[in-house]
């Protein structure tokens, strides 16, 4: 809705389209037919800026409309928009043209369409408190969204096989040196803030990781004798880390931690329970994989 993406994209300006929405709806009621309108969204066109992508956001609160679909720009050859995403520049006028083109960027252009989605709600806040835009944090009629975490939001925190990676981490420590092991965590915990965006709960996951590192390496010893310890240990660690991993949200306040510790306590326990079963079929054929590998560097 924004008039300089919509210039960008060589669309007519808004108030066409809505000229085109009331007549739609006119002839609708005129001729007794249900019928709907389901607009066409992108995000991160070349032109779109975050407070572009917030105005259209606040558009979408105020249709009441919330798309299950959003396209994402994809440069395409032959095409104006693709010129303006590889060189910056309008080639109609030559005037610099910002183009969103990090991750971050585009998942927060993307997210703000779809604001009301719990997964959305850390990535909408940070790009809201990023343009400087808190008023539309709040319970007020124009807000896009609450000032505390709606009960999904914990689950896009909670992503990626937390299982799978507490499985790996404590099979590398048994049989990798303590200082590698801690190197590799050290550098897995930076890709996943590179990838996955520097989020409250990624920045505790690279704190965490690296912790754990150390204390399964202090275990080598007694798990090497006793294969319970790390089936028990693993789990305890599965179900720490999916709790672990709320403390960052002190920064809400100590109830909405507190509630967030609580909510999560099902996914934690569901995620020790897996990792038991994991370690207690996978443990040790992995083990001597990872030995012959370790032998043959």
């Amino acid at each position: 809705v924004s008039a300089q993406v919509l210039d960008k994209m060589g669309k007519p300006r808004k108030e066409l389209y809505f000229k085109f929405v009331e007549k739609f709806n006119e002839k609708n009621e005129e001729f007794g037919m249900k019928q709907f309108l389901v607009p066409y969204l992108m995000s991160s066109h070349p032109g779109s800026t975050l407070k572009d992508a917030i105005e259209l956001a606040c558009y979408l609160k105020k249709i009441h409309h919330t798309p299950k679909q959003v396209q994402d720009f994809y440069p395409t050859p032959g095409t104006l928009a693709t010129c303006m995403y590889y060189t910056g520049l309008d080639p109609r006028t030559m005037k610099p043209v910002y183009v969103a083109k990090t991750y971050e960027e585009k998942l927060e252009q993307r997210a703000l369409m779809q604001y009301s989605y719990p997964k959305n709600y850390f990535i909408v806040r940070k790009a809201l408190e990023k343009a400087g835009r808190e008023d539309l944090i709040g319970t007020g009629p124009k807000c896009l969204i609450k000032p505390y975490p709606p009960k999904g939001a914990q689950n896009n925190r909670k992503h990626g096989n937390v299982e799978g990676i507490t499985l790996t981490l404590f099979v590398c420590a048994q049989v990798f040196k303590r200082k590698e092991v801690l190197a590799g965590t050290m550098v897995f915990a930076l890709l996943q803030l590179f990838f996955h965006g520097f989020m409250i709960w990624n920045m505790a996951y690279a704190v965490i990781f690296p912790l754990y590192a150390l204390w399964f390496c202090s275990l080598k010893r007694v798990a090497a004798k006793h294969e319970w310890v790390a089936w028990t240990t693993g789990a305890l660690a599965a179900f720490l880390l999916g709790q672990l991993v709320d403390l960052p949200f002190l920064v809400f306040g100590k109830t909405v931690t507190i509630v967030y510790i609580l909510l999560g306590m099902k996914t934690s326990l569901i995620q020790a329970g897996v990792v038991f079963l994991e370690f207690l079929f996978l443990y040790e054929p992995m083990v001597r994989i990872m030995k012959k590998i370790a032998r043959h560097r």
